[in-house]
């Protein structure tokens, strides 16, 4: 059983792994066969190579920026240390995050799934505060005021009656 490759009927193409595409490239190979079998039955199809998924750093405003700031607002400098090792320690490693959120949970056993939640929301609420920061919730609420032009502003200009005269002439 494969499970490198994949067939989109809707889309006409035939999705495979970067590795997949890498066997699939040495001839009479397991996978240059299946490859040449999917082709062969589905002639008009594009065959693209799947990109891996980029790593995750955030969830719903529980950053790794985060972390870093809660550990430096609790003057823990023994545990930013420890932090930011951990950090190096995984690198570029697609399962970074995983690891590092176990750990500061670990460390900070204080933060549930609750906790976390708010902490995003908090975010959330401070990031629309900045964007509205010159506008009050009351401001928000009433519709905009539409200035009604002055008397004077309504009247449409008047021409120099003695320039009129002069053009006649």
């Amino acid at each position: 059983m494969v499970r490198n490759c994949k067939v989109d009927y809707v889309k006409k193409t035939i999705f495979i792994t970067k590795k997949f595409s890498k066997l699939a490239s040495v001839v009479n190979s397991r996978e240059y066969h299946v490859l040449q079998r999917l082709k062969r039955d589905n002639p008009k199809y594009d065959v693209e190579v799947l990109q891996p998924k980029e790593p995750v750093t955030k969830h719903s405003g529980f950053s790794i920026d985060f972390m870093r700031t809660f550990i430096r607002g609790q003057g823990h400098n023994e545990k930013l240390e420890e932090f930011e090792k951990e950090l190096a320690t995984y690198g570029e490693y697609s399962g970074r995050y995983g690891k590092i959120k176990s750990w500061f949970l670990k460390q900070y056993p204080q933060f549930t799934a609750q906790a976390i939640r708010e902490a995003a929301d908090k975010k959330k609420a401070v990031s629309a505060s900045i964007d509205n920061k010159d506008v009050t919730q009351e401001q928000q609420d009433k519709p905009p005021k539409i200035k009604k032009p002055s008397e004077d502003e309504s009247k449409p200009p008047q021409t120099a009656s003695g320039a009129d005269k002069d053009t006649k002439k």
